[in-house]
Formats: C-alpha cells, structure tokens, sequence
C-alpha cells in the first residue's frame, strides 16, 4: 500500500509530456497531471513516481486511559470531532509543489471539494495545508491558485493522512503548448494516472479506457523513457497513461491486464471502475491502481 502512496505524484511528472503529445496533435489543448497523496491506510494518487509522503497516520494518544463515567476517547483529536454527519473525522495534511520551478506554493486554497461543509485553507510559505474535520471515505481534493490550472485529486482515507502533490503553472502549460506548435484548450480538462505492482513500479500492459471521451485526445501511454508513444495500445513499464482535451463532467476509469487484478479502494474488485470528475481548465487524478 505504502508504494501506491509514494507513486501517486509521478503521474504530474509525466504531465509536460501528455501535454506535448496532446498539444501536438492539431493543435489540441495539453494535458496536466496532479501530484500525489500519501498516507496510512490510502493508496496513491496520480500516474507517476516521486511522492513521498508520510505513512504514518495519526491515532493520537489522548484514547489512552479516559477515566470518570463517560465513554473512553479513542483515535486523533481529530477523531473527536464530527463532521456533518455527526461521524468522527480525519485530517488532511500535505503540501503542493511547483513542478517546473520547484519551488512550494504558497498562497493555494485547498478545499474537499465533495464536503462543501468542511472550511478551505490556504498553503502557507512552505507549501503546506491542513484540512480538518474532514469525514472519511471517498475525498476529493482540490488545489486552486491563480497561477496554476485547478487540480483535482480523487481520493480515500479511514485515517489521517499526508498528500504531497506537483502541480503545473498554466504559465508552464502554454510555454510547453507552444514549443510543441499547440494551443492549450481552456474550456476542457486532462487525466493523467499510473498502474503499479506489488512493489510500487509500473505495470507493463495495462490498458485503460474512459466513458464519454468523445473528441479527447488518448489514452496517451508512456513508454519506458517517460516520453508519449502513440502507437501503443497499453502501458510500458512505465505504468503511465492519461487523456487531454477530455470534456467537463463525470468520467468512469477502468482499467484491465490480461493476467493480472487492477483494484485500488475507490474500486476495491477492479471491475467497477472508478467515477472522476473533469473540468475546464483542470488536472483530475486518482489513487494509482495496483496491478497483481
């Protein structure tokens, strides 16, 4: 579980290469790919290598020997807390960084976009966030900064848990649209996710289709060097593959190998694929699949 964690990011570090291929493609809009979320109990998000995230997840000391009539605390302070179900609550910590510049955003509101309830934070210098009060489960992530396409990160928790992530500067995306004789397609979002093994890396063969991709440009697979192959029918070794010019709205993601069982916890039996929300100007990714 832990390698799915640390891979969910590299699906971002193969999004300037999407992008190329897409905007090279008569002109289509690029495609961007969000970074990573890690943590205990959670798998990763994203189609590439490189998130590191911390395993750990909180269970907090304060359950430790309550005593008087009441009932015994249990799990994180956040735990304590109720979200607006009335359920226990986790937190989501985590930071965002800028992939060609390298450097942490700061100034990037960070909300659960499926829990409006749940108050937004901003990063701070370093790049950091953290969402409290979040109710577990299916948890959507979204990253919001005037520089930078929205990126929006599907993924689940039953514990505390830390989301490192890469994101692309729009300033980044039209530069590369443009090297690549393209124009980025703002009214029209991207997907970009990875299939990984028992031990973190990619999985050869994996094909991956999405509902209603009518006019988009893929799947786009990756080959071993981390650069487009647009005759390939699946994935390399790599494990990266990913869709630009998709079209807003809700988009079913399945993925298959011929020998091997693709789950992840948004799919937890591999057949039911996963639903992902698209939009305008925006980067979706999700929990990586793991291919055994």
């Amino acid at each position: 579980m832990n390698y799915r964690n640390r891979l969910q990011t590299s699906a971002l570090l193969c999004l300037p290469l999407l992008l190329l291929t897409a905007c090279a493609d008569d002109g289509d809009d690029g495609m961007a790919t969000p970074g990573t979320t890690t943590g205990a109990g959670s798998e990763s998000t994203g189609a590439g290598p490189g998130t590191t995230g911390d395993a750990s997840s909180t269970t907090g000391d304060d359950s430790a020997d309550t005593t008087g009539d009441g009932p015994e605390e249990t799990g994180s302070e956040s735990g304590a807390d109720t979200g607006s179900t009335g359920g226990p609550t986790i937190v989501v910590s985590g930071d965002y960084t800028d992939f060609l510049a390298g450097n942490k955003v700061q100034d990037a509101t960070i909300c659960v976009r499926n829990q409006p309830d749940v108050e937004c934070v901003t990063t701070d210098s370093a790049g950091a966030f953290e969402l409290v009060q979040v109710e577990p489960g299916p948890i959507v992530l979204q990253f919001e900064h005037e520089d930078s396409a929205i990126h929006i990160t599907h993924v689940s928790g039953e514990e505390d848990f830390s989301a490192f992530q890469t994101v692309l500067s729009r300033a980044a995306i039209t530069l590369l649209a443009e090297l690549s004789g393209g124009k980025v397609d703002p009214t029209r979002g991207a997907v970009a996710l990875s299939a990984v093994g028992q031990i973190g890396t990619g999985v050869e063969g994996v094909t991956a289709e999405l509902s209603d991709s009518e006019g988009a440009i893929g799947p786009i697979y990756l080959n071993e060097d981390g650069l487009p192959d647009l005759e390939a029918t699946a994935t390399s070794n790599a494990g990266f593959y990913g869709w630009a010019n998709v079209s807003p709205g809700e988009h079913t993601l399945t993925v298959s190998h011929p020998t091997r069982t693709c789950t992840n916890s948004l799919d937890p039996d591999g057949t039911a694929g996963i639903t992902m929300e698209v939009i305008a100007d925006g980067v979706t990714s999700s929990w990586n699949y793991e291919c055994i």
